[in-house]
């Protein structure tokens, strides 16, 4: 049962980086970077989306209550509530469960992601 865990715990072999001043940083900095534009990409999104649900509240309200005695107009306006709140609920709610997870297992949210620099060892380095 204790397997996985001793497997995972062996030194690892040998990796191919490229060898010379950066060694395998420059990639590690690009996985930051992709990261973190990956992140505002996802951040905008769930700001543009939240922002759609609450107009498509407001449009349920305003139809609802522009529709006077037409019953056909009153059951689309409050259908049209109906989906922005429960868009609003479930965006936030995913929301809230993605920050709870991240504080609950120490990872940052917001900003650049941080990928830790683990020393990787070069094949054929220099030397003499």
């Amino acid at each position: 049962m204790m397997s996985p865990f001793i497997a995972l715990a062996a030194e690892p072999g040998p990796a191919i980086v490229p060898s010379g001043p950066t060694g395998g940083t420059q990639a590690i900095a690009t996985g930051n970077n992709l990261l973190g534009a990956l992140g505002r990409w996802v951040g905008t999104l769930a700001v543009i989306l939240i922002g759609v649900a609450l107009i498509v509240f407001f449009w349920g309200v305003i139809s609802y209550v522009l529709a006077g005695a037409d019953e056909e107009k009153r059951a689309t306006g409050r259908n049209l509530m109906i989906y922005g709140v429960i868009g609003l609920f479930v965006m936030v709610a995913i929301w809230g469960i993605v920050y709870l997870l991240a504080n609950t297992l120490g990872v940052g949210i917001g900003g650049t992601p941080n990928i830790p620099l683990a020393p990787v060892p070069t094949i054929g380095g220099g030397g003499s």
